[in-house]
């Protein structure tokens, strides 16, 4: 299990943004998948930072493959 880094710890210049409803359960549901795909699919760094006020989860990677993978599983 690749657990998320402490952001700011180390160059992630590849980021991917993601719009959720936070009071659908099944969109909400989306944003937990696809912090699972990030812990058990990725070997490199990687963070996520939420704002639930805007609507927005945003993933940030160390790798572009990672980041590419992600972006095509989302």
């Amino acid at each position: 299990m690749n657990k998320p880094s402490v952001p700011g710890t180390f160059e992630a210049p590849y980021k991917i943004e993601l719009l959720i409803n936070f009071d659908d359960m099944a969109d909400d549901h989306r944003r937990m998948v696809a912090e699972w795909w990030c812990c058990y699919r990725t070997q490199k760094r990687w963070f996520r930072r939420v704002r639930s006020d805007r609507g927005k989860v945003t993933f940030h990677f160390e790798d572009l493959v990672e980041a590419t993978l992600f972006r095509l599983s989302n």
